[in-house]
Parts: C-alpha cells; sequence; structure tokens
C-alpha cells in the first residue's frame, strides 16, 4: 500500500529511460558521449568498479546507443578459464571482421592470422606487425561508420591481447574508434594502467538501491530489506539477487541468521576460489563468515589455529584484506558466498563457536545461539527479549523489532509468541517499514484469538498506514480498532483516535470528523489520556481546540516532562493552536531527550519544521524537512514525504528561489492524491504565497497559510 505513490514516480521516471540504470545518471551520460557520433577523434575510456556495480549494464547500453546512431560495435568478454590462452580475446573481438582481414598488408594478414590459429607460421609472428595488423583493420573498419570496441572482465583478457589493445590504443590517433574497457577495481590492467582517463562505479546511495529494491518483482520488506541494504553495500547485482534469493527461500522474510542466501550466481562470482583453499583456512573464514562486523575481531583470532599463516591463502584468492590487526572480507557478498557454501552443521559450529567467544557481549551472543538454534528453546528466547529491551531503551527499533521478532520464533509456548509478536509489530511502527508491520500482524492473527492483542497489531498496522496511502483504508482500520476498544473498554480506543486524527488532518474530510468525535464522546475523561485526548482534539479539528485547550496546554506539557513522545505530541497540539513560541520551546526540550534515537517521526513531523519556520530559524527549518525526506522515501510513507517537500519549497521560496521551490512542490504533489490530501495542496500552495509575502515585507508564511485546508 505504501508504495502505490512511489510506483508512480517509477513508472513516470523509467518510460522513456532505456535500460534499467539506477542512480546512473552522470556515469551514463559519460558513456554516451563517448559513443556520439563525432567521427573527429579516438577515445579510451576505463570503466572501474567492484564485482556487479553494472560495468556491464553500461557497456551493453553503450553498445546499443553506438548500433542505433549507426556506428559498428565489437565486444570481447574476458573469461577465467581462457585467461592463460594465448590471442583468445582478440580471437573473441575479431571473430566478426575476420573476412575483412583479407584486405590488410601481407605480412600484417599472415601475422595476424598466425596468432589467431588460423594458419601455419615457421616463425613466431612479430609482435609489431600483429599490433600494425588490428590497428590497420579497426582504421579500415572505421572509415565506414563510427567503430565501438568493448572489452569487458577485461582482468581475465590473456596477457597477448592486452598488450595488442594496448598498443593499439596509443596510436589510434584521430581515428573514430571508441574504446571502452571494464576492469574490476582492484585488478591492474598492464598497459592500462596511465594516462587513460577513468570512469568509477561506486556503490549506489540509500536512495537509489530503495529504488532498485522496489522495482524487484517481490519488493523485500521489514527485516529482510534492511539486511539486503547492509549486505549488499550499495552493489547493484547484489541488491538484486539477494532480494531474489530470499524472495524463494525465506518469502516471509524471518528466520533468516547469518548473511543472508546469495544466488549460484553470486557464489560463482564472490566465493569461486574458497572451495580449493586448505581446511583451516576454510575452517577460519567460515567463522569470519558467520560474525557480524563487530564480532569480526574476535572471528579473527578465535581459532587456536588460526595463525597468520592460515590467512595467507585466503588473501592471495582476494577473499579478504588485512589492515593493522583487523581482518576482513573485501566484499559483503563473499562472506555471505563462503557462509552459504558451508553445510548446516558447519554454520551451526561456527555460531557457537562465536557465542562462546562473545560470553561478554550478551547481546551478539544471543543472536549467535539463536542461529545455532532450530527448536523452541526458552533460554534463547528469553535472551532475544534482554537483547530488545537495551535495544529499545537505546532507540534501535528496527534491531529490537527484530529481536522480539526471533524471539517469539523460539518460544515454546503459543501465547508467548503472540504476545511478543504483537510487541514486535508496535516496535516495527517506528522503523517505518509498513510491509513488516502488516506481516507481524498477520503472525499474530494466526497465532491468537485474543481480541486485545489482535486489536494491538491491527493499531500498529493503522499507525503506519496514516503515513501513507491510501487514506480511506487508513481510516476505516483505524476507526474499526477504535469502535471495538470503546466496545471493550480498552485503552486503546485514544490511540486509535489519535491516528485516525492524523488522516482527518491530511483530508479534511468532515465525515472523518464527525466519527472520531463520535467515539472521542464515549471515553471518559481522565488525567492519564488528557494529553492524548488533547491530540486527537487538535489534530482532527485545530480550528475549533484552541479555546477549549489553550489554557490547559502549559500545564500538560510541564505534566510531560521527561516523556520526550508525550512532550513531542504537546508542541504539535501547540503549533496547531498557533502557540509558536510554546511550541518551539516544547520542541526543543523533546528533541533534546531523544537526541540521537532516531524515532520515526509522528504523521505531524513537519510541524518541527513549520515552528522554526514561522520563528525565522530557516536552516532548521529546512533541516527537518531534508531528514523526514529522507526517512519516509526509503520507507514509502508517501504523505510523510510530501510534507517534508512541502515544507522545504516553502523555505525555498522565502529564501528567494522561486524555480526549486516550485520542483519541490510538484515532487510533493506527484506523491498524493489532492483529493484524499487536502492538506498537503495547502501546503504545497504556500511556497507560492510565501514567494508573494517576502517580495513585499521578508516575513514568512503565516500558520494560517499552513492549515488553510480548513477552509476548503
Amino acid at each position: 500500500m505504501q508504495n502505490d505513490g512511489r510506483a508512480r514516480r517509477e513508472r513516470r521516471s523509467t518510460r522513456n529511460s532505456g535500460p534499467a540504470v539506477v542512480s546512473r545518471e552522470a556515469e551514463t551520460a559519460e558513456i554516451i558521449r563517448r559513443v556520439g557520433t563525432d567521427r573527429s577523434h579516438s577515445d579510451v575510456l576505463i570503466v572501474t568498479g567492484d564485482p556487479g556495480a553494472g560495468k556491464s549494464t553500461l557497456l551493453d547500453l553503450a553498445a546499443d546507443h553506438a548500433r542505433g546512431s549507426g556506428g559498428r560495435v565489437l565486444r570481447a568478454a574476458g573469461s577465467g578459464s581462457e585467461a592463460h590462452l594465448g590471442f583468445a580475446g582478440l580471437h573473441q573481438l575479431l571473430r566478426p571482421v575476420l573476412a575483412e582481414a583479407q584486405g590488410l598488408p601481407s605480412r600484417q594478414r599472415s601475422a595476424l592470422r598466425a596468432v589467431l590459429g588460423l594458419e601455419e607460421c615457421a616463425e613466431t609472428p612479430d609482435a609489431m606487425l600483429v599490433g600494425l595488423a588490428v590497428l590497420t583493420l579497426l582504421s579500415d573498419l572505421a572509415d565506414t561508420a563510427p567503430l565501438l570496441v568493448v572489452v569487458d572482465d577485461a582482468q581475465w583478457i590473456d596477457r597477448e591481447s592486452l598488450d595488442v589493445l594496448s598498443f593499439v590504443a596509443r596510436r589510434m590517433d584521430s581515428e573514430p574508434v571508441t574504446l571502452l574497457v571494464a576492469v574490476r577495481t582492484v585488478d591492474a590492467l598492464p598497459g592500462f594502467d596511465k594516462g587513460y582517463e577513468r570512469l568509477e562505479l561506486g556503490p549506489l546511495d540509500a536512495e537509489a538501491a530503495n529504488l532498485l529494491l522496489d522495482r524487484q518483482p517481490t519488493p523485500p520488506i521489514g527485516r529482510t530489506r534492511v539486511r539486503i541494504l547492509q549486505e549488499a553495500a550499495g552493489n547493484p547485482l547484489a541488491l538484486v539477487e539477494l532480494a531474489h534469493a530470499t524472495a524463494i527461500r525465506h518469502p516471509e522474510g524471518s528466520g533468516v541468521e547469518g548473511p543472508l542466501p546469495v544466488t549460484d550466481r553470486l557464489e560463482r562470482i564472490f566465493a569461486g576460489h574458497a572451495a580449493g583453499l586448505p581446511e583451516p583456512t576454510r575452517r577460519i573464514l567460515l567463522l569470519l563468515a558467520a560474525a557480524d562486523t563487530a564480532d569480526a575481531p574476535a572471528a579473527a583470532v578465535g581459532l587456536p589455529e588460526a595463525d597468520d599463516e592460515a590467512w595467507v591463502p585466503a588473501d592471495r584468492a582476494g577473499l579478504v584484506r588485512q589492515d593493522g590487526s583487523r581482518i576482513s572480507f573485501r566484499h559483503p557478498l563473499i562472506r555471505s558466498a563462503v557462509y552459504h557454501a558451508a553445510s548446516f552443521e558447519a554454520r551451526r559450529r561456527a555460531h557457537l563457536a562465536l557465542a562462546e567467544l562473545l560470553r561478554e557481549e550478551p547481546d551478539r551472543r544471543a543472536w549467535h545461539l539463536a542461529a545455532a538454534t532450530v527448536r523452541p528453546d526458552q533460554d534463547v528466547s528469553a535472551a532475544l527479549q534482554q537483547t530488545a529491551d537495551r535495544a529499545r531503551r537505546r532507540g534501535g527499533f528496527a534491531a529490537a523489532a527484530a529481536a522480539q521478532e526471533r524471539a517469539a520464533q523460539l518460544s515454546p509456548r503459543r501465547e508467548d509468541r503472540a504476545r511478543l509478536l504483537t510487541e514486535a509489530a508496535a516496535t516495527a511502527v517506528f522503523t517505518g517499514q509498513l510491509g513488516w508491520v502488516e506481516q507481524l500482524a498477520a503472525a499474530v492473527r494466526e497465532c491468537t484469538d485474543d481480541q486485545t492483542l489482535l486489536g494491538k497489531a491491527a493499531l500498529a498496522t493503522g499507525q503506519l498506514m496514516s503515513l501513507g496511502s491510501p487514506h480511506p483504508a487508513a481510516f476505516a482500520l483505524l476507526i474499526r480498532v477504535a469502535d471495538e476498544a470503546t466496545y471493550a473498554r480498552s485503552p486503546l480506543v485514544l490511540d486509535a483516535l489519535a491516528a485516525a486524527a492524523v488522516v482527518r488532518y491530511y483530508s479534511g474530510d468532515e465525515s472523518q470528523q464527525r466519527q472520531i468525535q463520535r467515539l472521542l464522546s464515549r471515553v471518559p475523561e481522565d488525567a492519564a489520556g488528557a494529553a492524548l485526548r488533547a491530540w486527537v482534539l487538535a489534530v482532527s479539528d485545530p480550528s475549533s481546540a484552541g479555546a477549549l485547550l489553550s489554557p490547559a496546554l502549559p500545564g500538560l506539557i510541564a505534566k510531560a516532562k521527561g516523556d520526550a513522545s508525550r512532550l513531542t505530541a504537546l508542541a504539535i497540539v501547540a503549533w496547531l493552536l498557533d502557540q509558536t513560541t510554546l511550541a518551539a520551546r516544547t520542541f526543543d526540550v523533546a528533541f533534546d531527550q531523544w537526541q540521537a534515537r532516531g524515532r520515526l517521526p509522528d504523521g505531524l513531523g513537519c510541524a518541527a519544521g513549520w515552528t522554526r519556520l514561522e520563528q525565522g530559524r530557516w536552516a532548521e527549518a529546512r533541516s527537518v524537512a531534508t531528514d523526514l525526506a529522507a526517512m519516509a522515501s526509503s520507507a514509502g510513507l508517501d504523505h510523510a514525504e510530501a510534507c517534508a517537500y512541502a515544507l522545504d519549497a516553502t523555505v525555498v521560496a522565502l529564501l528567494g528561489d522561486p524555480a526549486a521551490a516550485r520542483r519541490l512542490v510538484e515532487r510533493a504533489l506527484a506523491l498524493v492524491d489532492p483529493q484524499e490530501s487536502r492538506s498537503v495542496a495547502v501546503f504545497a500552495s504556500g511556497p507560492s504565497r510565501a514567494w508573494s509575502y517576502s517580495l513585499v515585507s521578508g516575513v514568512s508564511v503565516c500558520s494560517s497559510v499552513s492549515l488553510g485546508w480548513c477552509d476548503t
């Protein structure tokens, strides 16, 4: 559900984009420029990057563009099995044009045919003649159309072929020949190591990585998505292959301990040489693979026989690197491939060994014990629950929810499983991963008929749905939860109405307001629920709540001292009631308490930014908008992201850049349905008004503009 707006954006952005290259705009433009129709010069470009970085994809794009522009393309790709076969790469490259080599000068033709094994030669062909033959042939081919020569996986091209290509590259001069050579970053390329421009393909950033995952047939969710992002480390091939592997082997995204499973393709690419290593080396590699980053120092010295010599074969095979006393895999996917190439029993022994080594690290020890456990185990489940408690206190909500979920899976008692899954769903709300919360809520429904637990799980789903789309479905779910809680006299009613009020704030729908008021009137007033009741009143109907709430608000804030969550909610209430100074002061106190805990803002998280804007603290307002947009984008929370863009657009307009403000407004409106999100539409109209105001008097956009939806 939360991905509807994202899907719309992707369809627009990819409609005419050709091959699917995510976040490689600059690199793609550079490649296209190199293979353009300009026939006045030659060009050489070395494309570097880790395995799976997208080098081959860019070369494919270049070849397609060259052909589409009327050019000619010759291609070769290195292979480990042919790396020691002299001139194998050259034969592959020139095979389609060997007939045209008949027009070469006789000595050049004979030398070329001899090294390609096409005719006998009494003496070893002169290297100069071979190079000249290839240079002449390529020049002749380029006479009729620009020529693109593409060499992929050049680290596996035989040395003789590389020498010829290097010879040609240095002498092409003004010929309309472009040479694109792709090579792994860590590999030396004799003859091309100096004097040529290089195009480095680094890892994708977080936004691009998430976009690539969203484009997969089965986009990963929740904890699995987080782990794929971590283990792929921005590698495009790894993102795609890990998503594919987990969708097939672990469709529910749970129960995966240790590194995520890899496909056969990734195993061949990233750990193909591990099988031939000595047994002691394979054992310590598996121990290192079973370890997380924090465990790696212990794993590196964890076995008595793991002396320095045992690491040497792994280093020679290019699997590990050493930085001082620290040993690590050269790429996260080598770790995954080594781990999954081992038997389950071998992996289990590795995790038990790490659990023993990490007795002083209870959180890490608990996870290694869980990885070694296949049956319900109360002790391991309890250890994971303690880990979850510690993670939650630190603000590590994703880690806490993951530990609660795994603790539930290992709990022997059905009622404990249901309780832990419900707690995991409530905790996972703060990760922004709606798919994960829905998955956990479904697990609760399968595990229990306890109405209290079912209501809490449904509430968690509705709370996060209120930040995404479609809003009518979110509101219907939240009202159902509130209705059932009212009937059962459950305290959940105020929590459900609080989230429903956020939806009403977005929509401005009067019928939604009436439903909220109907249920709220049935809830007895008490001191414990005063702050939450104030939230429901202010958020669902800010134009009418001021007279009732304003006198009581300072007292509610004073009573909330030390509770960052409640202070944040009351600061938003103050902003909604136009008490900007009180809102700013309360936000500052609340944020100081949150510090770096990383809590997901509620549905009105931008209120902090609007408060700062209204005080003239524009840089801080932009910072709030940037942080919220990044979080919401990665989680697919379209409404939260749209609100962030509207806030940023207003600040940018006030700073005197209407063009940039207009672009931000367009991004905001593309994310939502204006009929369901009238507040976003009005927020987005603010920048144009703010631009006009700033021309006249330099004042900021007033909060009445921000709340203009009440008049629509």
